[in-house]
């Protein structure tokens, strides 16, 4: 079968729209994407339907939606964090099968760069994201109804430019991991939360680590990261580092003229790591089943890929939403069919 048959493409909404693309499951029927719409400055979610994709506007109130991020709670609840760049303030929306209701999170100026969301399975709402003003990383956790704010890293007088890219998971036994990068030094970062307590460490120090972090978690909580390093100016490359057994360890997974820019990684059961990426105007997925790195052309006619967001279903199908620069927002899936 040719290349083209394994991937299934399609268009979720045509038009200046699919910035900050932000994908979950339901189930491996029922899809979630959260997107900015940049026309109208609008927060917009889609979910697949029997008849195609339901489109609505989240908030519209001003121009809101950028540096977006999406996640799924118990009981098919929907969380979105996201910029409101008119207010200068961190939003979420939240979705409980019903309606959505909308947060103020956090007025800080700035404070609402590079957002992540996740939920642990008690409820908890957990959001890292980026001060781009002040240079330092920072959680928000609702608890209760209550939020709890907290700045993680505030580059110990070192930088001023650290919590870029965030991205935030809680394993199983509650730790909060973060990765982010120090754009001053170059450095990718890293912080636990362990009783009570934040650990601060540098996953890799080679100075050039660039624009992209994303983590994901195995069954044991072990932390895997996808990021660019760019030691030829706007020549990326995608690598990945992971912590296992107590020690971080990097590799180089992709390297071309330009790869591995708005990475999205995610880590199965069996600790086999899927990574897509823009690679200039296409999309790619990495994938490492048992130590060996394959690769496959996801969209070959897209324009510019941008913002990808991965996920796998139960049956290790990789889910893809992205933003192709000829003006749309799409989702990609992976038919078990014609799984290689």
């Amino acid at each position: 079968m040719g290349s083209k048959d394994k991937w299934i493409i399609e268009t979720v909404e045509k038009g200046d729209v699919g910035k900050y693309a932000s994908l979950v499951l339901e189930s491996k029927e029922k899809v979630h994407i959260a997107y900015y719409d940049y026309l109208n400055g609008d927060l917009k979610h889609a979910r697949s339907g029997p008849n195609g994709w339901i489109i609505e506007t989240v908030d519209q109130e001003g121009n809101v939606g950028q540096y977006l991020s999406l996640a799924k709670g118990e009981g098919g609840k929907i969380y979105i964090s996201y910029r409101d760049q008119g207010k200068n303030q961190l939003k979420m929306a939240a979705f409980d099968g019903n309606r959505w209701t909308i947060d103020v999170v956090d007025n800080e100026p700035f404070a609402s760069i590079d957002t992540s969301i996740c939920v642990d399975t008690l409820g908890r709402v957990y959001i890292s994201y980026y001060n781009f003003n002040k240079g330092y990383l920072k959680l928000a956790v609702k608890d209760r109804e209550q939020w709890k704010i907290e700045i993680v890293d505030d580059g110990q007088n070192q930088s001023n430019a650290v919590g870029g890219f965030s991205s935030v998971k809680v394993d199983s036994g509650g730790r909060i991991q973060i990765s982010y990068t120090d754009i001053e030094n170059g450095f990718l970062k890293y912080a636990i939360k362990e009783n009570n307590t934040w650990k601060i460490e540098v996953a890799d120090d080679n100075g050039f680590v660039g624009n992209f972090t994303s983590l994901a978690l195995d069954k044991e909580g072990n932390p895997y990261i996808s990021y660019t390093i760019d030691k030829r100016p706007n020549k990326p490359d995608l690598w990945l580092a992971k912590k296992v057994g107590g020690e971080w360890k990097v590799e180089i997974v992709d390297t071309a003229d330009i790869v591995g820019q708005f990475n999205s990684i995610e880590v199965d059961p069996h600790s086999n790591i899927y990574i897509s990426y823009s690679a200039g105007r296409r999309l790619k997925v990495a994938k490492n089943i048992q130590g060996l790195w394959g690769f496959e052309l996801v969209d070959p006619d897209a324009t510019t890929v941008q913002y990808t967001s991965l996920t796998i279903d139960t049956d290790g199908m990789p889910h893809i939403a992205y933003h192709d620069k000829d003006r749309a927002i799409k989702y990609a899936q992976r038919r078990a069919t014609i799984w290689d």
